[in-house]
C-alpha cells in the first residue's frame, strides 16, 4: 500500500474530521463565551449602579452573578479549542485579551466578594446607636477591605496591561471602557480599605479627639469659599460626639509679628490644609488646647443638611429651614438683623451651633448629613484636614481635602477675594470665558463680575498660572491693569485689584503665553458657581 493511499484512505479523513470537530467544539465555545461576556457586562453595570446608590444589598447579589457569568466565561476562553485560536496570527490577540479579561474580572470578584457579603445591611443609619458610631463594626470590616483591595488592585493592573489598540472592535471599545470602570472601581476599594483604618481612630476609638468646626461664608468670598465667620468645636470619644464650644471667628484674634491675626485671613490661599493648620495655630494662640483636625463647612452646604434633619429653630432671629439657610446666612441685608451687626454675629454663631448640635444628637442627623452631603454640590462646600498624613489621605481620596492641585500644563485657577470686609459678594456673578490659542497668540482668558449689589464692590482677583504659562497682558475693561505677582505651591500667581461699580460689570482679561489649551479651571466654592463660556480660534 502506497503511503498516498495510507493518507487519502486512512489519516487524511480522520484529520479532516479532528479539525471539523475542533472548529465545531470552538464556535459553541465562542458562544458560549460571548453569552458569558454578555451576562458580565450586564452583572458589572448592574453592580456599578448599586455601588453608587449605596445599595449594599443589591451590590453583594450583583457580584454574586457577575462571578458566576465571570466564571463561564473563562472556562469557555480556557477550552482547548480556544486556547489553540489563540496562538493564529490574526484573531489570536483578540482571544489572549479576552481570557486575560476573564482572568481579572476573576480576581476582581473574587476579592471583593467577602467585603459586599460584610457590607449586606450596612447603612449610614445602621452604624448609628443612641448617637454613637458603631466603631466596632467598621474596625470588623478592615480584612474583608483588605482583600478587596488586593484582588481589584491584581484585576487592574492585568487589565491595564492589555494594549487595546491592537484589537478589533467591538472588543478594542470594551476593554477600552473596562479599563476605565475598573481603575474607578480599584480607587473606590482603597477608599473603602482606608475608611476601615482610619475612621475609627478620627471618631475617638484610640483617644479622644477634638475638631475645630469653621463655618465659611462665601458672601464675603475668599479662595477656599468664604471668610470664617463662625466656630465650633467637636470632640469624638468612641463614636460618641459632643459640641463643647462655639462662637464668632471674630473672637479668634491672636498677635504676630506684622500685627493682629484674624481668621478672616487666614484663606487667602486656596489650599484649605495651609488655611486649616494657619487657623488651627491662631486657636492655639488664643490660649486654647490644641485641635486634632479642622473641618469646615458654608451655608450651601448647611441647607443641604437642613433639608435632611429639618426645620432648626436658632434664637435671636429667622427659623433655618431646607429652603432659607443659605439666604438666611449670607444675605448682606437681613430685614431682622441688619440693623445691629453684633446681634447678627451673635446670630450666625448661634446658627452654626444648633445645626452642629441637632446633626450629633441621637437620632438620625449624622445620617441625614451622609445622605445631604453625598451630592457633588453641597460635597463641594465641605473640607477636612487633619494632622495625620493618612487621615488626609482617606479625606483626599473623599474629595474632602480642599487641596490646591498641583500645577497642570492644561489648567489655570481663578479665585477671588473681598476686599470690602462685606457680604456683597451675595450678589458677585462671576463668568469666565476661555479662549482658544489663536496662530502665535496664547489662550485668553476674560472673568466677568457682575455686581448686582446696592453699592460698589471691590474684589481680588487672582490667576494661578503653571509653569509653562506667562501673563503676557492684564486688562480691565480694555485698559492695562497693574498686579501683584507671585507663587503659591507650584504655581505663578497675578492678583490684581478690581472695584466694580453697582450694577454694572468689569472684564479682567489675561493673555497668556504657552502651547496647548486651557482644559481645567479651578475655582472656589461661591454662592453663585463661576459660568463658563469655550470660544474657538476665529483668527
Amino acid at each position: 500500500m502506497t503511503l498516498r493511499r495510507v493518507l487519502v484512505g486512512g489519516v487524511l479523513p480522520v484529520l479532516l474530521l479532528a479539525v471539523v470537530a475542533l472548529a465545531l467544539w470552538g464556535a459553541v465555545e465562542g458562544a458560549r463565551a460571548v453569552g458569558a461576556a454578555r451576562d458580565t457586562r450586564a452583572s458589572a453595570a448592574a453592580l456599578e449602579q448599586a455601588l453608587r446608590s449605596g445599595s449594599w444589598d443589591a451590590a453583594a447579589q450583583e457580584a454574586g452573578r457577575l462571578r458566576t457569568g465571570v466564571d463561564r466565561m473563562e472556562t469557555a476562553l480556557s477550552s482547548p479549542p480556544l486556547r489553540v485560536a489563540g496562538v493564529l496570527p490574526v484573531v489570536g490577540r483578540d482571544v489572549r485579551a479576552a481570557r486575560e479579561v476573564a482572568l481579572g474580572l476573576q480576581e476582581a470578584s473574587r476579592g471583593a466578594q467577602p467585603l459586599l457579603d460584610a457590607t449586606r445591611g450596612l447603612t449610614a443609619g445602621s452604624l448609628l446607636t443612641d448617637g454613637r458610631i458603631d466603631i466596632e463594626r467598621l474596625q470588623r470590616l478592615a480584612p474583608a477591605a483588605a482583600a478587596a483591595d488586593r484582588g481589584l488592585t491584581s484585576a487592574q493592573r492585568r487589565i491595564a496591561a492589555i494594549d487595546a489598540s491592537t484589537l478589533h472592535q467591538p472588543l478594542r471599545g470594551q476593554v477600552v471602557d473596562l479599563q476605565r470602570r475598573l481603575g474607578d472601581l480599584q480607587a473606590r476599594g482603597a477608599t473603602a480599605l482606608l475608611a476601615t483604618r482610619q475612621l475609627p481612630t478620627m471618631l475617638g476609638g484610640e483617644g479622644r479627639r477634638t475638631y475645630l468646626v469653621a463655618v465659611q461664608n462665601p458672601a464675603e468670598a475668599r479662595p477656599t469659599g468664604g471668610v470664617f465667620g463662625a466656630y465650633g468645636v467637636l470632640a469624638a470619644e468612641d463614636g460618641r460626639l459632643q459640641l463643647v464650644d462655639a462662637g464668632t471667628a471674630a473672637r479668634l484674634r491672636a498677635s504676630g509679628g506684622d500685627g493682629p491675626v484674624r481668621a478672616q485671613d487666614v484663606n487667602l490661599s486656596p489650599d484649605f490644609p495651609a488655611a486649616a493648620r494657619s487657623l488651627e495655630r491662631l486657636w492655639r494662640g488664643t490660649g486654647r488646647d490644641a485641635a486634632d483636625g479642622v473641618l469646615s463647612a458654608d451655608p450651601v452646604a448647611l441647607q443641604a443638611i437642613v433639608r435632611r434633619i429639618g426645620s432648626v429653630p436658632v434664637g435671636g432671629g429667622p427659623m433655618l429651614t431646607g429652603d432659607n439657610t443659605s439666604a438666611v446666612l449670607m444675605e448682606p441685608v437681613d430685614r431682622l438683623l441688619r440693623a445691629d451687626p453684633v446681634a447678627r454675629e451673635a446670630y450666625l454663631a448661634q446658627a452654626a451651633s444648633a445645626v452642629l448640635a441637632r446633626i450629633i444628637a441621637p437620632g438620625s442627623g449624622i445620617s441625614a448629613v451622609w445622605k445631604a452631603l453625598s451630592a457633588p454640590g453641597p460635597r463641594r462646600h465641605v473640607m477636612a484636614w487633619t494632622r495625620e498624613p493618612r487621615e488626609n489621605a482617606l479625606l483626599r481620596r473623599l474629595g474632602v481635602s480642599g487641596e490646591l492641585p498641583a500645577p497642570d500644563a492644561a489648567s489655570v485657577g481663578v479665585y477671588v477675594t473681598n476686599a470690602d470686609a462685606s457680604n456683597f459678594d451675595f450678589y458677585l456673578r462671576r463668568t469666565l470665558t476661555v479662549a482658544a490659542r489663536c496662530g502665535p497668540n496664547g489662550p485668553q482668558l476674560t472673568l466677568r463680575l457682575g455686581n448686582g449689589a446696592p453699592s460698589s464692590h471691590t474684589v481680588t482677583v487672582a490667576l494661578y498660572l503653571p509653569p509653562e504659562r506667562g501673563l503676557r497682558r492684564l486688562t480691565v475693561n480694555g485698559r492695562p491693569a497693574p498686579y501683584d505677582p507671585g507663587r503659591d505651591r507650584g504655581w505663578t500667581t497675578a492678583r490684581a485689584t478690581v472695584t466694580v461699580p453697582r450694577g454694572a460689570a468689569m472684564d479682567v482679561r489675561a493673555e497668556l503665553s504657552g502651547a496647548g489649551p486651557v482644559t481645567t479651571v479651578h475655582d472656589q466654592p461661591a454662592v453663585t458657581p463661576l459660568g463658563r463660556v469655550d470660544v474657538p480660534c476665529r483668527g
